[in-house]
């Protein structure tokens, strides 16, 4: 620890020699490794389990936060994390909603065939075979980041 505030003193610019009178790291390969050990440290706690899920504080154009509680926020959210388009997006909503695919023709003026093919999409980017389990999908992904202990949790 002692060799580890020289070597940031030294990093910072400041004395090689801190003020508790131990004397400068003169091994650079020893300086390198633990340089390498902070900066591993760092790297681990920005992968922290809540900065993969939510970032770190930035937000992709178009999207609003978790914080809203509300279905759409819950599929903007896996939509971002498993690589659903825009389009798609749109379409899941529909269906998480309990609507029949035909109504989501109609919502989004597109032709049974774009439908199905979305729904294919869909079905195949979550690992789901139906609506049923897209929707038990959506309300599992929701009490997950309810109970991660982020600082955004969904509201019922």
């Amino acid at each position: 620890m002692v060799g580890g505030l020289a070597a940031c003193a030294f990093l910072a610019g400041g004395p090689a020699v801190p003020a508790v009178g131990v004397a400068p790291v003169e091994d650079p390969a020893l300086l390198a490794c633990l340089v390498a050990c902070i900066v591993l440290a760092a790297a681990l706690f920005l992968c922290s389990g809540s900065n993969l899920k939510y970032g770190w504080g930035t937000v992709r154009p178009g999207e609003g936060g978790l914080a809203t509680g509300d279905l759409a926020a819950v599929v903007r959210f896996v939509a971002t994390e498993r690589e659903v388009t825009q389009r798609e997006s749109e379409v899941m909503l529909l269906l998480a909603e309990g609507k029949s695919r035909r109504a989501v023709c109609e919502a989004l003026s597109v032709s049974p065939d774009t439908v199905k093919t979305h729904v294919r999409s869909i079905y195949r980017k979550l690992a789901v075979h139906s609506q049923q389990e897209l929707v038990d999908y959506l309300a599992r992904e929701r009490e997950d980041l309810a109970a991660d202990g982020s600082e955004h949790p969904l509201e019922a």
